[in-house]
């Protein structure tokens, strides 16, 4: 596939779209589903669901468009397996980050038990620049969306993995 069908092919996953191709034949972008059983060495993205039992998979548009709350529903086990873990502390965490998350989702601000130190001062002693960290991710995000811009000739910035990855004076 080549990078147009390959974005082509996300939407229509994203959306649960049916694709009607030149040949006749029939793709169901609907019919993709999450194995939530699954482990590290299995697939997790499935089109056949007869060999699951109810409540180990969901449909990706469901996942997707419905409320996060609605994966408290699966057995507690299937949480753990994602997890990692059967820690109590680890099935709360995970259950405050879905409601912040839905909170968010419906235009509302969550609370946070925590403060997040943006400070100039934080930033210079607390370490390097690691592309990895979560809040260095979100910033690069916040960046990324306002098309950020060369301070030296104001030519766009590109951000993207496969710019940063090489290594050479233009970048």
């Amino acid at each position: 596939m080549d990078g147009q069908q390959r974005l082509v092919s996300l939407f229509a996953a994203l959306e649960g779209l049916e694709i009607h191709r030149n040949s006749g034949k029939k793709d169901n972008f609907s019919d993709i589903y999450i194995d939530l059983n699954a482990n590290e060495s299995e697939e997790i993205v499935t089109t056949s669901v007869k060999n699951l039992h109810e409540k180990t998979f969901i449909r990706l548009t469901e996942l997707l468009r419905g409320s996060l709350l609605d994966l408290t529903a699966f057995p507690k086990n299937t949480m753990k397996s994602w997890t990692g873990t059967n820690d109590a502390a680890i099935d709360s965490k995970l259950t405050q980050d879905v409601r912040r998350i839905d909170q968010i989702l419906k235009g509302e601000s969550p609370n946070y038990d925590w403060k997040v130190d943006t400070s100039h001062e934080h930033m210079i002693d607390n370490g390097t620049f690691n592309p990895n960290a979560s809040f260095n991710k979100a910033i690069l995000c916040i960046m990324a969306s306002q098309t950020p811009r060369s301070f030296k000739n104001n030519k766009i910035v590109r951000i993207g993995s496969d710019w940063l990855k090489r290594s050479n004076r233009k970048n």
